[in-house]
């Protein structure tokens, strides 16, 4: 008799043993996709499933787990398919959208990934965190204002997040808003003061502002946090030169290309540097701007600095040469169809010199404003409403 009645007892509570087995199955399997464990909790999430004892809102919780431990193996498509899964049970799955644009985003799918933030927005409007998302991947296309707009509106939910506080500093930085990039990367400093990346956006910023010295300290501080820093030397260099401090500058450019030696951007400031140092310098400044086209034949201010360059020596010829490659790829830069009519004045090739000026003529006339993508993408919407009305009206 005492061995009967444990086991009926078992038998009467089954039902309710195995209803609680299936709530641990999901939040171990959720458990094991956070921490990482990719394999275990899709192993564990499916045995959730196949115990037929999820809720709608449990079968989106256990999506959501199964979408985040694809992800982490770059399964994307079986990523996305279970966060769609998982937002189609559960419209208000805030995680879900967040980690369904990332996923689009990883997937070098920034547009989607704008569409599920957006759409995530119209769920839950103000959610920090989708701003934050739909903030950071307007930056990565462009949308620079409308980045701005976004993670500011995110900050007013999440004042001391650094990373927004941050990324919010660097899109303001990018749109050119420079005394609101140092008032944004500073609030971010009390938080971060180590933060070597911070130090070197704000003396971005303090150097738009065109406040050198304080720039300058910025990149300092930067470079005693993370030695290594190449954007903080290179920028520190680039402050320097318009301060015409050469040496400081050709210095900091050297340490870069000491550091990265395929830096063209350093390659093309020394050889800058160098060109108009001229004397014993110009063979060098030659090799290094030969090097920039050599790489990226698209750095016009190399050709520049080559016409300089031969100017120099008054080979006129060879200068017209370099301005005209300069012209071929940007047809429209002001500034390098100005020395290209100066190189022929010198020349008096009339010819030449009548194209060059009716070139010029054209680049300074004023032209439209280039449509936006924002722009483009609210045309679009209403074209497809406008087919959609008509489709309805017949």
């Amino acid at each position: 008799m005492r061995k009967t009645i444990p086991v009926l007892l078992v038998l009467a509570l089954l039902p309710l043993l195995l209803a609680a087995s299936t709530q641990e199955l999901l939040k171990a399997g959720v458990m094991y996709a956070e921490r990482g464990s990719s394999r275990k909790a899709i192993s564990t999430l499916n045995r959730a499933f196949k115990s037929g004892k999820l809720d709608q809102g449990q079968q989106a919780r256990a999506h959501l787990g199964l979408g985040l431990a694809y992800a982490q193996l770059d399964k994307t498509e079986q990523a996305i398919e279970h966060l769609e899964q998982a937002l189609e049970l559960d419209p208000k799955l805030g995680k879900a959208y967040a980690l369904l644009g990332m996923t689009h985003d990883l997937a070098g799918r920034p547009e989607q990934a704008l569409e599920v933030y957006r759409r995530g927005i119209g769920e839950l409007p103000g959610n920090p965190a989708l701003l934050h998302e739909l903030g950071l991947t307007e930056l990565m296309v462009g949308e620079v204002e409308s980045a701005v707009v976004h993670l500011t509106a995110a900050k007013k939910k999440k004042n001391t997040d650094i990373e927004l506080m941050a990324d919010l500093g660097y899109a303001q930085l990018r749109a050119g808003r420079f005394d609101d990039a140092i008032t944004s990367l500073t609030e971010a400093l009390a938080f971060g003061p180590g933060d070597a990346d911070l130090h070197t956006h704000l003396g971005d910023a303090y150097a738009g502002r065109g406040q050198a010295r304080k720039a300058l300290d910025s990149y300092d501080r930067a470079l005693e946090l993370d030695p290594g820093k190449v954007r903080a030397r290179f920028h520190k260099g680039l402050v320097l030169a318009r301060q015409d401090d050469l040496p400081g500058a050709m210095s900091c450019y050297r340490a870069v290309l000491k550091h990265k030696p395929k830096h063209v951007r350093a390659q093309l400031a020394l050889g800058a540097a160098l060109a108009k140092v001229g004397g014993a310098k110009a063979a060098e400044a030659e090799k290094l701007l030969r090097s920039v086209l050599e790489q990226d034949p698209s750095y016009t201010d190399a050709y520049v600095e080559l016409a300089r360059l031969c100017a120099k020596r008054d080979d006129l010829v060879c200068a017209q040469q370099h301005l005209e490659d300069a012209v071929a790829r940007r047809p429209d830069d002001v500034r390098v169809l100005e020395l290209l009519v100066q190189v022929l004045e010198q020349r008096g090739d009339a010819k030449a010199l009548g194209e060059a000026r009716a070139k010029l003529e054209q680049a300074r006339a004023p032209k439209p404003a280039p449509e936006t993508k924002q722009k483009k993408r609210k045309k679009k919407s209403k074209k497809k409403a406008g087919k959609g009305a008509g489709a309805r009206s017949r």
